[in-house]
């Protein structure tokens, strides 16, 4: 299946994958912060939209199937997984970009561009 946006799908999601997709966004920030236009910043917001979609999105899933068969111990460990050691991972590459961005010169195009909910 082909997907518009975060096409780099794992068969498993593990935290170190999450961590790994973290880290490669967070290494883009400087460039970002650096560029003479907020190009950077708005490809860096898009990108890490993707993946905070993505993650929420397996979140979601894991708990839908654990719904289904409560009893089910595999459905349990991999909702339980996700909660302990994914989500944890997932919220602090988060606040990272989240402060980068609070903190950012760039700041008001990307609210104008994706709205200044943040």
């Amino acid at each position: 299946m082909n997907f518009k946006y975060f096409a780099n799908r794992p068969t498993e999601v593990t935290a170190e994958f999450i961590r790994e997709q973290f880290a490669e966004l967070t290494t883009r920030i400087a460039a970002a912060e650096s560029a003479e236009t907020a190009a950077a910043w708005l490809e860096l917001y898009a990108d890490w939209n993707a993946l905070k979609s993505f993650t929420d999105s397996e979140g979601s899933r894991r708990s839908h199937e654990q719904s289904k068969d409560m009893n089910d111990p595999a459905r349990e460990e991999s909702y339980r997984y996700f909660r302990e050691e994914v989500r944890p991972v997932a919220e602090n590459g988060n606040s990272e970009l989240l402060a980068a961005l609070l903190g950012s010169r760039w700041r008001d195009a990307v609210g104008e561009r994706y709205g200044s909910h943040l």
